[in-house]
Parts: structure tokens; C-alpha cells; sequence
């Protein structure tokens, strides 16, 4: 039996229990609807079926109530405050009002209006992950899900033209695709499953619509990729293979789906450029290409039902690389990240400090480089070298800088790795003086806090801990830290010889700051004399500016790292880069060979009429030793060698297969007399 209340969604005509409501169902002439508290905050996903008020001035009077009443309350109890401003939750209402409800009997196609549509979703998901979340939630609704059914579900016949085509993808689907791609979208934790189901769909049942789609974004990619080609068309090349790739991987069946596999195929061949040493169209394009092909070759080893199992094979792990500096798709990690290594600072700069990403290191595999060829090998080496050396001191010292400019929280930082790397901090540091080194150029004088426990000792004992210590000695690594932002790399310089014989007639007079400042005298300040460990006009005029500074700005650290000495890395870091920029490397036909290891004989051993005498070991007893073109011995009897010299059958194999080789290294074990040989017989 129905209630004497009013029922609140017959006031609407949409009450859906009819005769058994527990409701009354007349007409409530008093009745006014609510204000929806969804919509103030723009998530309201109704629209006009929503049975909450959605005018504004109502909205606007109960919000100004509501300030009213808190008036008296703390900042802390404030009513949250709107994610959305008024003309973009406008445009959203508008644009969600078109998503139907879960009645499928309501809302019509949208037929030519669906790429307005797709267009103002992706453009209201460019304002923000909060906008961008009530999108994707709206997509992955219902009534969201039958919008991307009209516009995928829609055939590509073949005798389509390239115009209609193009015009299809460029309006419709591809900025359906750049919405998904969205680093806001495709990263969040918050909209993984509801990115989900629209893979899942995008999919169907037994690829049903991602092969007819995919098949027509092949020939759509195959008319933008071209020379030509503007950012806009590497953009949306770059959606494609980003949907595509999210498509296989949220779908399991999807590596096993056959119809797939050529449409990978014919995508590869429009995306590969067919000279390798070519520029390819799009290195994020061939990323997402290559880990859809990984999952393809993993998907094409699942082995069928009934048949046998091959245990030979051996599980391979495709990790996606962030490539360096432009090539890299969130961009370059800092100031100094880049491509070519030529354009790469030895030594840190205060971004690449800061910076939260990992630095790129190439692979051990050729095929995944960014350069081929003998650069790419420089690269490799490069890079890893740097990494190495170079990048311990560099999360030291933003550790450091962190620690400096917050000294304060320090907790959350206790366990962090680098706080076990060894260092010295020394606190409180000034500029006091700068001179010019005939040899050396320009070098500062800095002073700084005193170790305590050396300020109540005498000055000789001082110098002695200094000296013991080995602290601040010469060549040391040092990096100058300001709380400010900013950060130097030094190296502590040597104190000359004081003496007139060392002086060289005509060569500028020395500045000695050595004689005036030094670790022991003081008892409260210890100084040390740096130069630069790599001089930029940057850190020349920063440092300059210091002297002005450095009694009133911001604490200033002196962090070292004992052990670590600049010239047992920068000369070859340097050599590197020239190396690249000349491209000559010794040896470099033996180090780039991609075969077995195999080095070829030289190439007068090989002619008709050549023959080794080796009466020299044979204690003269003629023999003679001939090579073929691949360095084997013709009709050599080894064993009759070695009996008729003084080696043993290792070092007699050793020095025949020297020989036979262009380049060999030659290594003894301990206690021969040569234990180490170079051989190079070309």
C-alpha cells in the first residue's frame, strides 16, 4: 500500500516502481528539487536526467548559505574548494549531456556530430587530470561506451578514398586516440580500470573491432608517413600505435588473435624506414611498435592445445628504454641530456642535480641504440663511463643540496641510498680571495667552518690530522652547494713550489693564495685554494657573484668525495667525445664486428707464395707455417712443432694462433716469464 509522502521521482514522471512505489504518486505542489551537489562540483554524470536542480542562481544562493554558516569555522573545515572553473564546467555539461543514460531506449546517434563529440572530450581532458578523470568516467559509463560503439563500429569498406579516410581519422578517431594517450590518462592509478574497460571493448569479442579498425588506422598511418610529414601527423601516427599497443596488452587474447599479426606486419612496414642509417619518422611510434611485436612473438609461442611443450626456449624480457634528450617522449630529463654526446657536461649541471629520472644508458644490444655505428659504440662507452664515475657524485650532492636548503626534514630522508656514498660536508662556507695561476687559471680562496674537535688543538697538530687525513688534497673532487639553488663543481688545487726556479721568464706573475690561506692556522675557519673541474661561463660569473654575496646570502656547503679524483675520468670522458666528433678509434674493424669474435689474418699471410719461417723456435730445424683466407693452418702438424721447441703445447698453440691473426692478446698465467704478450702482425 503507497505511503501518504510524496514520491520524489513521479514530481519528475520517472519513478519506475508504478503501482508497487511505497510512495505516494500525486502532485506535490510545494515541491522543489534539491540542488545537485555533484554538478557545484561539475561531476554530475546525469545531466538532464538528473532529478537535482541544476540551475545556477539556486546553486549560487545555497553555496552563499553555506558560507554563511561557516563563517565562524577554521581554514581547515573550509568547504572544498572547485576543481573546475565555471566556463569549463559549463562546456562539460554540455558535453556529457550528449552520453546517454543506462536506458537504452533514450538518447539517439549522434551520427555527424560524434567528431565534435571525441573533439571537446579530448580538449576538456587537456585542461587537467580532474577534468580528464570525469571524461574518462563518463566514456567508461554505459551510455559512454554506446558513444565509442558509433564511433568504431562503423564499417571501412575498401573502396573507401584516401580522402574520406584521412577526414574519418584526423576528425573522429584520432582525437579518440590522443584522449587515451594522454600522460594524465594513461598513467593514473585512479583511471587504470576504466581505461581498461575501453581497451577491453576497443578490443570486442575475438578482435571484432580493433581488426577492422586497425586495419584502416594501416592504411591511414601509410598516407601520413611521409617525408613531409608535419608534427601533427607524427602526433597521430604516435595515438595509433599507443592505442594499439594498450589494446594487445589489456587483452590477453589479443597475442594469440591471428587476424592481428598482419596488421602488425603491414604497420611495421610503413613505420620502418628502410635504410637503417635513416632518420626514422617517429622513435615514440617505433617504441610502441616494437613492444606490440615482442608481445606478438610471445603470443605466437603459446603453444596449442595437444601439442608438446618446447622447453628449449628461454623467456626474454623487452624493458621500454627512455631514450636521451629529444628523442626521449616526456622530452629532455634536464639542461644536459642529450642525444650526441658532444653536447654533454662532463660534470653535472644544478638540473641534472635536481633532476628525478634516470639518465639513459644504452643496452648491450646493437639494434636498440639510438646511434648506430662506430658512434654508437662511443656513445655506449660514454655514457656508461660517465654514469660510473660521475653519477654517484651526482645524487650526492642533490641529496645534499635538498639537505641543505630543508635541514629540517630530515626524517623522511634517513634511509635514503645515497647517505651510505662517503663524503665530507664542510658548513658555513665564504669566498674570501680569487688569483690567476699562469698554469692552472683562475682559482678561489674559500674558508669554512672548522672541524670542532681540531679548535681547541694547537696549530701544528692541526696540520698534522689535515696532512693524515688526506683531506681536501691535491685534485680532489669538490662541489660548491648553495641553499639558494645552485651548485659547482671544483677541484682542489695543489700548493706550488714556492721558488723562483720554477718561475718561467716572460710568464705572468703567480698568485700564491697557497701562502695565505690554508687548512691549519685558523682554529675556527680552515680554507682551501679550487679551481674549476670544468669551466663554463655559467658557474665563472656565478661564482664571481659570490663575492658579493656570500656574507649575506644563503648557507653555503663545501661537499667532497674522497677517492674520487677528476683526472682519472675526464681525460677519457674528453677523449670520447672527440673520438665521436673525428670518428677514429684504433682497431675499430675488430671492435665493431657484430660475428662470432672471429679476427681474419693478416693480409700478406694469405697470398699463394707467403710462408712463416719459424726456425727461430724450432731450434733451427726448418718449418715453415702457411694460411688459407680464414687464418687456418694447411697442412700443419702441430704436435711436431711443439716437439722441436722449448714451449709447452699451450704456449705452442698460443704463438701459432698469434700468428694466424691480425690482432691478438696473448695472456700467461702466473709465474711465466712473459706473462703478457701483444702481437700485432698486420
Amino acid at each position: 500500500m503507497a505511503g501518504t509522502q510524496p514520491c520524489h521521482f513521479f514530481q519528475f514522471g520517472r519513478c519506475k516502481n508504478g503501482d508497487a512505489c511505497i510512495y505516494a504518486h500525486t502532485i506535490n505542489p510545494e515541491f522543489k528539487p534539491k540542488p545537485c551537489q555533484y554538478f557545484t562540483k561539475g561531476k554530475c554524470y546525469k545531466g538532464k536526467n538528473c532529478t537535482f536542480l541544476h540551475a545556477q542562481e539556486d546553486i549560487g544562493s545555497t553555496k552563499a548559505a553555506k558560507s554563511t554558516t561557516n563563517a565562524t569555522a577554521s581554514t581547515n573545515d573550509a568547504p572544498e574548494q572547485r576543481v573546475i572553473d565555471t566556463n569549463t564546467q559549463s562546456t562539460f555539461q554540455a558535453w556529457i549531456s550528449q552520453i546517454p543514460s543506462s536506458d537504452f531506449d533514450e538518447a539517439p546517434q549522434l551520427f555527424g556530430a560524434i567528431a565534435n563529440f571525441f573533439q571537446q572530450a579530448r580538449k576538456l581532458a587537456e585542461v587537467g587530470a580532474g577534468v580528464a578523470q570525469e571524461v574518462i568516467f563518463a566514456l567508461a559509463s554505459e551510455g559512454g561506451m554506446r558513444r565509442i560503439g558509433e564511433l568504431v563500429n562503423r564499417p571501412f569498406p575498401d573502396v573507401m578514398s584516401d580522402r574520406v579516410l584521412s577526414d574519418r581519422f584526423d576528425k573522429q578517431i584520432i582525437p579518440f586516440f590522443q584522449l587515451l594517450s594522454l600522460k594524465h590518462v594513461d598513467r593514473s592509478a585512479l583511471l587504470e580500470g576504466r581505461v581498461a574497460w575501453i581497451y577491453v571493448y576497443l578490443f570486442g569479442n575475438g578482435g571484432k573491432r580493433a581488426c577492422p579498425l586497425f586495419v584502416a588506422a594501416a592504411r591511414y598511418l601509410k598516407l601520413i608517413v611521409k617525408p613531409e610529414a608535419t608534427e601533427a601527423d607524427r602526433a597521430a601516427a604516435e595515438s595509433v600505435l599507443t592505442v594499439l599497443a594498450k589494446v594487445v596488452e589489456v587483452n590477453g587474447t589479443a597475442q594469440v588473435t591471428e587476424a592481428l599479426i598482419p596488421i602488425v606486419e603491414r604497420i611495421a612496414n610503413v613505420l620502418q624506414p628502410a635504410d637503417p642509417q635513416q632518420e626514422p619518422f617517429s622513435h615514440v611510434a617505433l617504441r610502441r611498435l616494437s613492444a606490440i611485436q615482442q608481445r606478438f612473438n610471445i603470443g605466437a609461442n603459446i603453444p596449442h592445445a595437444g601439442s608438446a611443450i618446447d622447453t628449449s626456449a628461454k623467456p626474454t624480457f623487452d624493458t621500454p628504454r627512455d631514450l636521451p634528450g629529444d628523442l626521449s617522449h616526456e622530452g629532455p630529463r634536464h639542461d644536459n641530456d642529450f642525444s650526441d654526446i658532444r653536447q654533454i657536461k662532463i660534470m653535472p649541471t644544478l638540473q641534472e642535480i635536481q633532476s628525478s629520472r634516470n639518465e639513459y644508458l644504452p643496452p648491450l644490444d646493437q639494434t636498440e641504440w639510438h646511434v648506430r655505428g662506430l658512434r654508437g659504440l662511443l656513445d655506449r662507452q660514454f655514457r656508461l663511463l660517465r654514469e660510473d664515475t660521475v653519477g654517484q657524485v651526482r645524487d650526492v650532492a642533490g641529496f645534499e643540496l635538498q639537505t641543505l636548503q630543508d635541514p629540517i626534514d630530515v626524517v623522511g630522508r634517513q634511509g635514503d641510498k645515497h647517505q651510505s656514498a662517503r663524503r665530507f660536508v664542510y658548513q658555513n662556507l665564504r669566498f674570501e680571495d680569487f688569483g690567476f695561476d699562469s698554469l692552472k687559471g683562475l682559482e678561489f680562496a674559500v674558508s669554512f667552518d672548522q672541524p670542532p674537535h681540531l679548535r681547541h688543538l694547537p696549530t701544528d697538530a692541526r696540520r698534522q690530522w689535515w696532512e693524515g687525513s688526506r683531506r681536501l688534497g691535491g685534485d680532489a673532487l669538490v662541489c660548491l652547494l648553495d641553499a639558494a639553488g645552485s651548485a659547482a663543481f671544483l677541484i682542489v688545487s695543489m700548493a706550488p713550489e714556492f721558488s723562483d726556479k720554477t718561475s718561467k721568464k716572460g710568464a705572468p706573475p703567480t698568485h700564491h693564495l697557497h701562502k695565505v690561506f690554508n687548512r691549519h692556522d685558523d682554529p675556527f675557519r680552515a680554507s682551501a685554494v679550487v679551481r674549476f673541474a670544468e669551466y663554463s661561463e655559467v658557474t665563472a660569473k656565478q661564482i664571481i657573484g659570490f663575492f658579493d654575496s656570500a656574507n649575506r646570502g644563503a648557507p653555503m656547503s663545501l661537499v667532497e668525495f674522497p677517492g674520487v679524483l677528476v683526472p682519472a675520468f675526464l681525460p677519457t670522458l674528453s677523449a670520447l667525445q672527440k673520438m665521436s666528433t673525428s670518428s677514429d678509434l684504433p682497431f675499430d674493424n675488430l671492435i665493431l664486428q657484430n660475428s662470432d669474435g672471429h679476427v681474419p689474418p693478416p693480409a700478406y699471410a694469405t697470398a699463394a707464395a707467403f710462408r712463416y719461417k719459424l726456425d727461430a723456435v724450432t731450434n733451427g730445424r726448418p718449418q715453415t707455417l702457411r694460411l688459407d683466407n680464414t687464418g687456418a693452418a694447411v697442412h700443419f702438424d702441430m704436435d711436431a712443432f711443439t716437439a722441436s721447441t722449448s714451449l709447452d703445447s699451450g704456449q705452442a698453440d698460443a704463438f701459432i694462433s698469434s700468428l694466424s691473426r691480425s690482432f691478438a692478446l696473448v695472456q700467461g698465467p702466473p709465474g711465466e716469464s712473459f706473462p703478457l704478450y701483444l702481437c700485432i702482425t698486420s
